[in-house]
């Protein structure tokens, strides 16, 4: 008996060791797209928490509240998803001594624009802006993006982060400069019908500054940014910076 049940015993643990499978670490694309889902999350949260804490009172102090406890599950994982998504944007533009990527803009506006669109807290009555805000903090409070993404991602994410340069501007700056995307200024249609000429795809423009007569408006073919444009008295000329080649 001993002679043969050696021999299956160690033929059971090769079978074993034979069908473990070898873990493959996430791919650049994906870590780059773990990043991607961070910062929208990030942006829609914080403009929920921003909103909220603009109407005052209870409901502007349950959005103080909310912001510190998100703050603290999240903050360094989206320290890390910024300082990757930034260090690959090659096409920052200094406004008011600032830096800021062009490319990161329009991505807080278009999910800022849409966060603040299903709140819809204008079109709400006093208790109706209550309830919807309650409803959305109290989720928030107990949101952790380290439970709600793969933690092989999420490591490889830190380590990728950390080889990268620290961010000057984030997403939370893009959204305290700009609270409320003003509407467009005197000089727009002219800059439209000019962008329209020269964009090969669809062209875009988001308005910055509409304080007359000075003007400010980001332009882009698609998702690709051309040129910071700044007006004065209807006069309006490209901030010289550098952008990614243009294919």
């Amino acid at each position: 008996m001993k002679t043969t049940f050696l021999p299956a015993v160690l033929l059971a643990l090769g079978l074993t060791a034979c069908q473990t499978t070898e873990v493959i670490p996430p791919s650049d694309a994906e870590v780059e797209q773990l990043a991607h889902d961070i910062e929208a999350a990030a942006v829609t949260d914080m403009t929920v928490i921003n909103r909220c804490s603009a109407l005052g009172g209870p409901t502007g102090s349950y959005a103080s509240a909310a912001r510190e406890t998100w703050q603290f599950n999240n903050e360094n994982l989206v320290i890390d998803a910024e300082r990757l998504l930034n260090s690959q944007r090659k096409d920052q533009v200094v406004i008011d001594a600032m830096p800021y990527s062009l490319i990161a803009i329009a991505r807080v506006h278009d999910l800022s624009v849409s966060a603040h669109e299903r709140l819809n807290l204008a079109g709400r009555s006093p208790n109706g802006q209550k309830t919807v805000c309650e409803r959305e903090l109290s989720r928030l409070e107990t949101q952790s993006y380290a439970t709600e993404f793969d933690l092989a991602t999420l490591q490889a994410l830190g380590e990728k982060a950390e080889s990268a340069p620290a961010s000057e501007t984030s997403a939370a700056d893009i959204l305290t400069r700009w609270a409320h995307w003003p509407k467009p200024g005197r000089s727009y249609i002219s800059l439209s019908e000019s962008a329209k000429t020269q964009c090969p795809q669809q062209s875009r423009i988001i308005t910055l500054e509409n304080n007359w007569p000075t003007e400010r408006y980001a332009v882009y073919c698609d998702d690709t940014p051309q040129d910071l444009i700044q007006c004065e008295w209807g006069s309006c000329e490209a901030t010289p910076n550098e952008f990614p080649e243009r294919e």
